[in-house]
């Protein structure tokens, strides 16, 4: 929690807008130009609810549903010319400010990625030009003060990813590696999309097609899911490199894809697979384990596009609410391991179910 909490703030510090919503205090409403003294009613200008929705959006690992794009466009005070005007104004937003300050954090991150490569500082060739940019995007006040201070953090993020030295951040230190930065690059692109999605009059969330080798999957979704991989250590000691792709779907709604690689368990004679479909069960019942849910249905083995495969529902309680939980464990011979899906719900369960037949329909094995 802290490594995702510090990266939200790594990615809010390097965007010159806020990328991270924050549920208090509310951000005071924004002038994205200055109003003309004799005519200070007619300069349209976001809505407070509209500053939190597009920041919702904008969120490393925010969302953007229908029901938000609809609040967004139904809640704009303006008509005629005045609505022309603000669509102009989002327009030039996300031309002017939102898009430099993208950029800004893309290049930053891609050259802490080519730093960490080289062992040394290195700058992509269009990071100084992202830089100049970001700074001359606005005449705001408060957007170029934060503009200056995302630039000044260019220099301390690529000597961090260079040296191998923790980089200071707002909840504390943290190593940028490989994970942190792809991490950080999905977040930046998503909200991006996210945005473009809010910021078009006519609700348009046409899936996009996203590759995902480390997970032997390609996924077709509105906005990329994020990439995490960490190194698990089982039961039996085995050591598994697992990759997870993650999508928050709405405020009550997540869905993962995962790989768990278990080729050197395999190898090595740590993982007993002569019976995958007793391998499947044990995993979905172990995945209900271990987020403390409790099986609703009964885990059964069956064929998953000719894989072998288990599937399980199950829920927990969560600070008053509860969760509903669908995974499916498939075993995939060719790669050595097993893809896992998983959608929670605080909705239904008959919703959790619903958004695992969609993520799987959205889903294609890469051979």
């Amino acid at each position: 929690m802290r490594i995702k909490l510090a990266i939200l703030a790594l990615i809010a510090a390097i965007l010159p807008t806020q990328a991270v919503a924050q549920a208090a205090p509310k951000p005071p409403p924004i002038y994205y130009a200055q109003p003309k003294p004799q005519q200070p009613a007619e300069q349209p200008r976001m809505t407070e609810r509209q500053q939190e929705i597009m920041l919702i959006a904008r969120n490393a690992d925010g969302y953007i549903t229908e029901d938000l794009h609809r609040e967004f466009w139904d809640s704009i005070p303006f008509k005629d010319r005045q609505l022309v005007e603000f669509k102009a104004l989002l327009a030039d937003l996300v031309d002017r400010v939102i898009g430099p300050s993208a950029e800004l954090g893309y290049e930053t991150w891609h050259s802490a990625d080519l730093s960490l490569r080289a062992g040394r500082v290195v700058r992509s060739e269009n990071l100084d030009a992202a830089i100049e940019a970001s700074l001359s995007a606005s005449d705001i006040p408060s957007y170029r003060e934060k503009a200056q201070e995302s630039v000044a953090s260019v220099d301390r993020i690529l000597t961090a990813a260079a040296e191998g030295t923790p980089l200071q951040t707002a909840y504390g230190p943290m190593f940028i590696n490989e994970d942190i930065i792809a991490t950080t690059l999905a977040g930046i692109k998503g909200g991006t999309r996210r945005t473009e999605l809010l910021f078009n009059p006519v609700w348009d969330p046409s899936p996009r097609l996203y590759k995902y080798p480390n997970a032997h999957v390609s996924i077709l979704a509105p906005w990329a899911l994020t990439p995490v991989s960490n190194t698990i250590t089982l039961e039996n000691g085995m050591v598994s490199d697992f990759h997870r792709l993650e999508q928050t779907v709405s405020d009550k709604q997540w869905a993962h894809v995962g790989f768990g690689d278990y080729s050197h368990g395999i190898q090595t004679g740590k993982v007993d697979l002569s019976d995958p479909s007793t391998a499947v069960l044990k995993n979905v019942r172990a995945g209900l384990k271990g987020v403390g849910a409790t099986a609703i249905s009964i885990p059964s083995a069956h064929k998953w596009r000719g894989y072998v495969s288990a599937e399980v529902s199950g829920s927990v309680d969560y600070e008053a609410e509860k969760a509903y939980v669908s995974l499916r464990s498939v075993y995939l011979p060719e790669h050595e391991g097993f893809l896992v899906f998983t959608t929670v719900s605080m909705i239904s369960l008959a919703d959790s179910q619903l958004l695992l037949d969609q993520l799987e329909a959205n889903t294609q094995v890469l051979r």
